[in-house]
């Protein structure tokens, strides 16, 4: 099994995206990282119920330009979770701003091999990937200055 490279600070991250959609979708809805999450990040509920899960990535803005471009990467296998639990899958701009998508409602990605090629940690970082264009993500909010 793969290590989690989950750090205190990439758990205060989630919380900032996933306050930022809970401002985005109103009243009557709640996340938490309890329960069965299968992987995933969090669980949205919606009037107390569980609604749907939740993955959080969170990237450097430098990276911005490049998803724009060529498309926001995701590993194959994470994809292909999101879209046997029809999760969502928010991503966080680090200090900016917050977009997300449901995976089972995008009908183009583009698959190939790649990764985390320059820096890897462990046999996993090199992998079956997807590509998702970039316009098929819904602006959700920014963070604001404190």
């Amino acid at each position: 099994m793969r290590t989690r490279y989950e750090t205190p600070n990439d758990i205060r991250n989630e919380k900032v995206a996933l306050d930022i959609l809970l401002d985005y979708l109103g009243t009557g809805y709640s996340w938490d990282k309890g329960g069965k999450r299968k992987g995933l990040d969090a669980t949205l509920y919606k009037d107390s119920k569980p609604y749907c899960l939740i993955e959080v990535k969170t990237r450097n803005p430098k990276f911005f330009s490049l998803a724009q471009t060529d498309g926001y990467l995701i590993a194959k296998q994470k994809w292909d979770k999101l879209l046997a639990l029809d999760a969502r899958l928010v991503v966080y701009w680090l200090g900016n701003d917050v977009y997300a998508l449901r995976p089972s409602k995008i009908k183009e990605v583009i698959f190939k091999q790649g990764g985390r090629t320059k820096q890897t940690r462990d046999k996993w970082d090199v992998e079956q990937i997807v590509l998702i264009p970039w316009e098929q993500f819904k602006f959700i909010g920014k963070k604001e200055l404190e």
